[in-house]
């Protein structure tokens, strides 16, 4: 596996690696890994994901080790190999290897070049497919922003707010013309047409957006 070339002591490694035990496969994978050049591309993703495929559930340290340091050492131009690698790892690991699986797809995102960005979706993609539920929601729920219930619960504390306001200044300006002046009344009455125009605005904008949502529908 030390030979310079890296080819068939290699391949023949591949093949031992299936057999060696968890600490095994780590040190002969990243051992290979580390010491191939930068041409053995397609070395490097057989070996890696063999030692991914025959590690147990359990060993994510392991599995988390070996497909950073392969995405790590492969060049920037080896994206199929960066992908499967990646994939492979994120498939193999355990549901509950959250952070294994974060670890393994910002390390691909973060090594593929700025020109691969199909591979950069599908690893994505591929990450979010294999998290559990709740956190495929909080997922989305950091890119998308705050849900659709968020929003419309957000935007009838506003409303409320300003009909409050709205309120309350239509007393006041119906029982000011008996205790305010002139001047008084004037001062409070723009007060009240600007609540108004802003409630009327959130109302209308509201209006528009949800009619626009509908039709898109």
């Amino acid at each position: 596996m030390a030979e310079p070339n890296g080819v068939n002591l290699t391949r023949q490694g591949v093949q031992d690696i299936a057999n060696l035990t968890p600490d095994g496969k780590r040190e002969a994978a990243t051992t290979a890994l580390q010491s191939l050049g930068s041409s053995g591309a397609h070395v490097k993703k057989a070996i890696a994901t063999t030692a991914l495929q025959t590690l147990g559930a359990n060993d994510v340290g392991v599995k988390t080790e070996v497909a950073t340091t392969a995405l790590q050492t492969l060049g920037s131009n080896a994206v199929d190999a960066k992908k499967d690698i990646a994939n492979t790892a994120l498939q193999t690991l355990g549901s509950n290897a959250v952070e294994a699986k974060t670890e393994v797809a910002t390390t691909a995102l973060q090594t593929l070049g700025s020109n691969a960005v199909d591979a950069k979706k599908e690893i994505a993609a591929t990450a979010l497919q294999m998290l559990p539920p709740d956190k495929q929601q909080d997922v989305i729920g950091q890119i998308q922003g705050p849900t659709q219930m968020v929003s419309d619960r957000i935007w009838q504390w506003i409303v409320g707010a300003f009909a409050i306001v709205f309120v309350g200044g239509s007393g006041t300006l119906v029982a000011s013309v008996f205790f305010l002046d002139v001047a008084q009344i004037q001062v409070l009455l723009t007060v009240f047409t600007t609540v108004a125009g802003i409630l009327a605005g959130f109302i209308s904008g509201r209006a528009s957006a949800s009619e626009r949502t509908r039709s898109s529908g």
